[in-house]
């Protein structure tokens, strides 16, 4: 996976129910989440058409966790073919939840989640939300223990000036001492 695009601590970034992530969006009613927002380098964007442009965020807990969960939020696909936003886990066994309609795929990376539909295109009047059911994944869960995942997040057609998807109710159980 290519690294071709900034990072910058603002790209990760804790959300209350009420800010508007830096990729862009409108903040989502009583839904804090974590935003990885990747950004195209100033100057413009990589080459066009240029596909798996991506990063890999690792999350590491001091200590063992059991019964993780969380949610995926707002996976978009632009109609110009600028972007496509895809995910896979490594690093852990999970169970992939439900996905929205607009969702397709399993979240390992020979079964990536993928946008199976064109829900973000300003030029053609499709200006779906950022975040909806439709364009998210529910209920990622691992049974644990576990101390270490990673998401990797990328672009599956081209790349576009930004984008974004979102981690919501991450819950976990773990052991004192």
């Amino acid at each position: 996976m290519s690294t071709n695009y900034v990072r910058r601590a603002e790209n990760f970034s804790l959300l209350n129910a009420t800010e508007t992530p830096q990729g862009g969006g409108a903040p989502v009613a009583g839904v804090a989440r974590f935003a990885i927002v990747q950004t195209a380098p100033a100057g413009g964007a990589p080459p066009a058409g240029a596909a798996n442009i991506g990063q890999t965020v690792t999350f590491t807990f001091p200590r063992p966790v059991r019964s993780l969960s969380f949610n995926i939020l707002g996976f978009t696909r632009s109609g110009i073919a600028t972007y496509g936003d895809a995910a896979y886990i490594t690093g852990a066994t999970f169970t992939s939840g439900a996905n929205g309609s607009q969702v397709s795929g399993q979240g390992t990376k020979t079964n990536p989640w993928t946008t199976n539909t064109v829900n973000a295109d300003p030029v053609n009047s499709i200006n779906a939300p950022q975040v909806s059911a439709a364009n998210s994944v529910t209920g990622v869960s691992f049974a644990g223990p576990l101390t270490t995942f990673s998401i990797h997040y990328y672009s599956s057609l081209g790349v576009g000036a930004a984008q974004g998807l979102f981690l919501s109710n991450m819950n976990f159980t773990a052991s004192c001492g």
